[in-house]
Order: structure tokens, then C-alpha cells, then sequence
């Protein structure tokens, strides 16, 4: 049984303690006491709640704290200040945000300052959670400098630990990783000033010209995501660093950083970025190769001018046909594009392969009534393909909650599913079941509002066969129309 271990000091009796105890209560609790009735990371956690809620009296505290302490309570500090534990949300969230930026930024750097002179230095990770929502604050040269010495002198990490897949860290992922390192975070943070303030560019070119060649794969990530703001106003040099940071290392290639930084750039510099994107393409990380070929076949759908890759990944390995035929599913109802993916992901109907033909049926899931008659004849070709066999539910379900006018397409849906799962849509213990219900809905339906005779006739001999192997739902439809 899990026992929740709650700090040595209640929150009440935290509350109204004072500097003088707090620094004794530091003193006490450093680590070495009952781990079971809670010790020094359970008071931390305490101490980080209570100053995000008086910020002016734990900023002076922090001032005042000595170096013997724990550095658990330092960063404690540092994290409350800028809300990082926090977790608020809505209205909460939004008040303590406005009160942090109407909190005093020299009080705010005085605490920055006196964390960067501690002897080891080791609230490194804390002290670039408190700058990031800084952002938009104008800081100063030392404060700047803290976070520069961070991202490329601390210690931390000293190796990529995500590679272990036997311990699983961070799931196998290199961002996640370099996230919650020293060097990782200060980079994102420098990648948040430059966001905020182009001017801040120039005190951060020496250290981003360093972290671009970080010997540790999760703080390069960090550094592709630090470049992107870069690409605002001078994008050859985003492009070289970019190029430097990544070139060879395919791990990177399918992280997130990675991708946003491909989509934002593709547009204007596709021919510089031309070489590493091919390199992805070919590689055996399947996340490298999603991430590329996703974002050649939204550039080429949106501008028409990388046919020729995009034509290659559509008739390439599995990941890049993926990757393709998701493009094109989710963009089939837009206004401008929609028109070509509907060309182009027929294609992928009779593919070989069951994760490929599996996901085009969420192709219809945002699609209005309007947009479901212009894709009549496709829906169509869809029905009779092997990828309808593979999922008719996604599109069932669409048919079922639209009123568009679509009646061959329901009747010959009908037909098909009948052929499909044949007498397993009576019986609840099979998926099936559902499919047979979606299909007694739309049939019923159909007939109830049609006057052509001819359809009325087709709709009955569906009726008859679906009673016949006593489908799900098509008792309790029936009797509906007749009330």
C-alpha cells in the first residue's frame, strides 16, 4: 500500500513561522533524518507553495539564508517565485501571473544574483524555471550572464541518459531529457528572451554558438528550439546553426524541437535545408522520417512546389506513406487544400498496409454536411476499398450524427457492411455489434425520409436481411418510425 509522506512541519504552523525558525527548520531538516516522516523534499515542496504566496517576505528571506542550508531550499525559493510547482490553472492562474509581473524585477534579480554566487552554484535548473516567464521583463547584463554560464558550463548532464533503454528515462526522449537538465533548461530560457527581445541576441551569440555543438544530444534539442526565434531576423545564420547542431545525428531528427523548426523555415529556405531533410527521410528512426515526410507533403500541398519529394514519399517505405496519407486525412476539409488531399488519399485505399488504410477513416470526423456531398464519389470509392473493410466506424459515425442528403452512399455502406461482418452484428460480445447499430440507424433513417420508390425498395431488402440476422439496434429503429 502507498503511504503519501507529508512534510515535518504542518502547513499551518509553516505558515506562521519565522525567518529565524525557517532557518532552523532548514537546518534541521538537510537530509539526514526519518525519510518516512517526511524531510528536507517534502519541506521544500512547503516552502515553495507558501512563497509563490508572499513573494516579498521569502525574496528577503532567500537574501538573508546561509550557504550552510540545504540547496534544496534555495531552488525551493527560486521555483516558488516563478510559480513553477504551481500547476494553477484559469482564474488562479491568471492572477498569479499578473501578480509576478508586477512584482519588482530588482528584487527578482537580487534573489538571481545571490543563487549564481553560491559556492557549486547549484540551483542552476531553478534559477532558469524563475527567468523563463521573465521573458518580457528588461533584465540585466549579470542576470543574462547567469544564464549563459548555465547552458554551457554547469556539469549538467553529463551524458544522455534517454539512450538507456533497458531504465526507459524520460521515455527514450532526447527533449524531455535535456528539458530537466541544467544546460537544457538555461538554453530553452535564452530560447525565450530571444522570443521576447531580438536585442538580447547579441549578449546570447557566444553561448548559442557553443550549445550548438553541446557534446550531450538532449541540449542540442533544447538549442533547436533556442533558434527558432532567431529565424525572425536573420535566418541564414538560424539555418547555419541549425545545420551545425544536427547534421549526422539522427536522433534528433525526430524530435519536436526538430519538427516546428522544419515547418517554420521549410517555406522560404527549403533548398538549405534540402540536404538534412533527405538525410532524415533515409534514416531508420521512424519519428525522423514521420517528422519529414509530414512536413514535404504540407508544404508541397500548400504551395505545389515539391512534387517530386512529395510524389517519392507518397510511393516510399511505410513511415513516409504514413506520414502522407495523415496529411492528407487531416486536411480533407479545408477550404484551400482540401480539394488535393482528397486527390491524392485514394491512393492509399487498397494499401498494404493495415496501420495505413486504418487511419484514413478519420478523414470524415471533421467534415460538415456540405463537404460530405462534395466527397460523394470518393466516399464512395472509399466504401468499396479494403481500407473501409480495415474501420467503417469513423465514417458511420459521421453519416449517422450529419444530415446531408446522401442516400447511395448509405445504402451502399449498408450493403458492404452486411457483406463484411455478416451475422457477427447480432451478438454484443463483438465490436461488430456497434458497426451494425451505426448501420440500422442510417438504413431506418433512410427509408423514413425518402419518397423515391427505388430507394425504398433497396432500403427494405437491407431491413429484411439485417432483421433476418436480428442486427443490433434494428428492432428499436423500426419501432420508432412506426410511433
Amino acid at each position: 500500500m502507498a503511504i503519501i509522506i507529508g512534510p515535518p512541519i504542518s502547513g499551518s504552523k509553516a505558515a506562521l513561522m519565522t525567518d529565524d525558525q525557517w532557518v532552523g527548520a532548514m537546518t534541521k531538516y538537510d537530509g539526514s533524518t526519518d525519510q518516512f516522516r517526511g524531510g528536507h523534499v517534502e519541506l521544500s515542496r512547503l516552502l515553495s507553495d507558501l512563497t509563490r504566496r508572499d513573494r516579498a517576505r521569502f525574496a528577503k528571506l532567500f537574501l538573508k539564508l546561509p550557504e550552510s542550508v540545504d540547496p534544496i531550499y534555495f531552488s525551493a525559493i527560486l521555483d516558488g517565485l516563478g510559480s513553477y510547482t504551481a500547476n494553477l490553472v484559469g482564474d488562479a492562474k491568471e492572477a498569479d501571473d499578473r501578480e509576478l509581473l508586477l512584482f519588482p524585477i530588482e528584487q527578482l534579480e537580487q534573489v538571481i544574483h545571490r543563487a549564481h554566487s553560491l559556492p557549486t552554484r547549484p540551483s542552476g535548473l531553478a534559477i532558469s524555471h524563475l527567468i523563463e516567464p521573465l521573458a518580457d521583463r528588461e533584465l540585466d547584463s549579470a542576470t543574462l550572464d547567469a544564464l549563459a554560464y548555465y547552458a554551457t558550463k554547469d556539469d549538467d548532464p553529463e551524458t544522455d541518459i534517454w539512450k538507456d533503454k533497458s531504465l526507459n528515462y524520460y521515455g527514450g526522449s532526447p527533449f524531455d531529457h535535456g528539458i530537466n537538465t541544467v544546460r537544457g533548461r538555461a538554453t530553452l530560457a535564452i530560447g525565450h528572451l530571444l522570443f521576447a527581445r531580438q536585442e538580447y541576441w547579441d549578449h546570447f551569440r557566444l553561448a548559442i554558438e557553443k550549445v550548438v555543438f553541446d557534446p550531450v544530444i538532449s541540449v542540442r534539442v533544447c538549442a533547436i528550439a533556442a533558434l527558432m526565434p532567431i529565424l525572425n531576423w536573420d535566418q541564414y545564420e538560424a539555418l547555419r546553426l541549425f545545420n551545425e547542431c544536427c547534421k549526422g545525428i539522427e536522433d534528433i531528427w525526430g524530435t519536436r524541437p526538430f519538427e516546428d523548426f522544419v515547418h517554420y523555415a521549410i517555406g522560404t529556405k527549403y533548398l538549405e535545408l534540402r540536404e538534412i531533410l533527405l538525410a532524415a527521410l533515409a534514416s531508420t528512426n521512424e519519428e525522423a522520417v514521420k517528422s519529414v515526410a509530414s512536413q514535404i507533403t504540407l508544404f508541397d500541398l500548400a504551395n505545389g512546389s515539391l512534387s517530386t519529394e512529395a510524389e517519392l514519399i507518397r510511393s516510399g517505405n511505410e513511415w513516409m506513406r504514413q506520414a502522407a496519407c495523415q496529411v492528407y486525412a487531416l486536411n480533407i476539409g479545408h477550404s484551400e487544400v482540401g480539394d488535393r488531399c482528397e486527390e491524392r488519399i485514394v491512393r492509399f485505399f487498397e494499401d498494404e498496409s493495415d496501420t495505413i488504410r486504418d487511419q484514413i477513416g478519420v478523414a470524415f470526423l471533421k467534415i460538415n454536411g456540405e463537404r460530405l456531398r462534395q466527397l460523394e464519389s470518393m466516399i464512395l470509392r472509399y466504401i468499396d476499398s479494403r481500407s473501409f473493410e480495415s474501420d467503417p466506424d469513423e465514417l458511420l459515425r459521421v453519416l449517422v450524427d450529419s444530415r446531408a442528403e446522401l442516400p447511395n452512399v448509405i445504402v451502399r455502406a449498408a450493403e458492404r457492411i452486411l457483406t463484411i461482418i455478416g451475422n457477427k452484428g447480432s451478438d454484443v460480445q463483438f465490436r461488430e455489434s456497434s458497426t451494425a447499430n451505426s448501420v440500422a440507424t442510417l438504413i431506418v433513417r433512410q427509408y423514413a425520409q425518402t419518397n423515391d420508390k427505388v430507394l425504398k425498395r433497396q432500403c427494405l431488402v437491407l431491413i429484411d436481411e439485417m432483421e433476418r440476422l436480428n442486427y443490433m439496434g434494428i428492432s428499436d429503429e423500426l419501432e420508432r418510425i412506426d410511433r
